[in-house]
């Protein structure tokens, strides 16, 4: 199957992912990684977070780094390997001997993927999708529910939401192509957004 899947030039080759697409990929060997993240993926750390914290998927790593500034925890964290907050214990319980170097570890996982794959790359909003609404119509003249209504309005979204179903290309190209996200340029007259200081 790798063969024939390395033959046809079969590749993840999405320009624009929604946030729960990037969240369901996995961390290990990530497609949108730089050489940088595959030199982290066999230390130490990457180990203990694949075998003591389960971290499969990038989302998991979110949930590693976030915990980190939970201002209500008590005892709030440390950024100590002896930490006693609640995190830090279980990670202890589950056989993590250096919690706080794991959650360093993950934050240097997500920051070692290229821009288009990043959870805090966020796209403008370019208000080309359609509307809750007008979906809801085209998902009723696909299904024949509405006799009135059978035409399609076109989605221009370029917005890959699930990654295995739109996000798999065949015969693609084998030139390596942007890593940068893709966001369509704003017409007319662009202002800046600036800084506004109240006293």
């Amino acid at each position: 199957m790798m063969k024939v899947a390395q033959k046809y030039n079969v590749r993840l080759d999405a320009i624009k992912l929604s946030k729960v697409a990037k969240k369901s990929l996995p961390i290990w060997y990530h497609v949108g990684g730089t050489d940088n993240l595959k030199t982290l993926n066999n230390s130490p750390r990457a180990q203990c977070l694949r075998k003591n914290h389960k971290v499969r998927t990038i989302g998991d790593l979110l949930k590693i780094v976030r915990r980190e500034n939970r201002p209500m925890m008590d005892p709030p964290h440390i950024k100590q390997n002896h930490c006693s907050c609640q995190y830090c214990r279980e990670d202890s319980i589950e056989g993590c001997t250096a919690p706080h170097s794991c959650t360093q570890c993950a934050h240097k996982l997500l920051q070692r993927l290229h821009d288009i794959w990043k959870i805090s790359v966020t796209p403008p909003q370019d208000n080309l999708t359609l509307t809750h609404r007008r979906r809801r119509q085209n998902e009723r003249a696909q299904n024949e529910e509405d006799e009135d209504h059978t035409e399609l309005i076109f989605n221009p979204s370029v917005t890959t939401r699930n990654i295995y179903l739109e996000g798999i290309r065949v015969f693609g190209e084998t030139h390596d192509r942007s890593m940068g996200p893709a966001y369509r340029e704003r017409s007319g007259v662009v202002l800046q957004e600036e800084r506004t200081t109240i006293y």
